[in-house]
């Protein structure tokens, strides 16, 4: 009977380990995501059209970074207008890296972000975005799409945000769109072939 007794404490634990396990790797993964943008999904930025928060965490990686989330449906009260920025990109084979062509970084430090365009028009998620920095001299050429690549007969829109000061991508964090005088966004777009 003491054998029996035992066995079913030592089954209990297991599971109760079991369980409280489960629940500590669950919440280690999903809370740093809600304290950063309070809407986002995913670290690495899963596949779901509705994510719409707004955050790419820099790390060490110097030029491209990976997608910890996007939030890119509203731009309102986030511009920072300017005068002086451009930059241009042509249409390119699908895939996870988009090439730029000539960019003039209005900003000291800020980020160049590849969107998906909506029915609409408008900014859709973020695929990925690449840090620019005079002083770490930080001039990207390329951003990697993060999130999914892009697709043949898409269209994409790469536009120019501002950098908040703690290298991370985060349209709900403070880094605000960079616009022209006008207020249209200093942005290019391209076709994926």
């Amino acid at each position: 009977m003491e054998e029996k007794e035992k066995n079913q404490k030592t089954v209990v634990a297991f599971i109760a380990g079991l369980l409280i396990g489960g629940l500590l790797v669950w919440v280690f993964s999903i809370a740093p995501e809600k304290k950063e943008a309070g809407l986002k999904t995913g670290t690495t930025n899963e596949d779901t059209s509705s994510d719409t928060s707004g955050q790419i965490d820099n790390g060490t990686t110097p030029s491209t970074t990976p997608v910890t989330s996007v939030n890119p449906t509203s731009t309102q009260g986030t511009v920072i207008a300017s005068a002086d920025g451009s930059i241009t990109v042509d249409d390119q084979p699908a895939g996870m890296v988009i090439h730029l062509g000539e960019v003039k970084m209005p900003v000291a430090s800020g980020w160049i972000a590849v969107h998906e365009v909506n029915a609409d028009g408008s900014l859709g998620r973020v695929l990925g975005a690449s840090r620019y920095t005079e002083a770490d001299g930080l001039k990207p050429t390329t951003v990697e799409s993060v999130s999914r690549p892009t697709k043949a007969g898409q269209t994409y829109r790469v536009v120019i945000y501002s950098e908040n000061g703690d290298k991370k991508f985060s349209i709900a964090g403070g880094d605000k769109l960079v616009t022209k005088p006008d207020g249209s966004p200093i942005e290019d777009s391209f076709t994926a072939k």
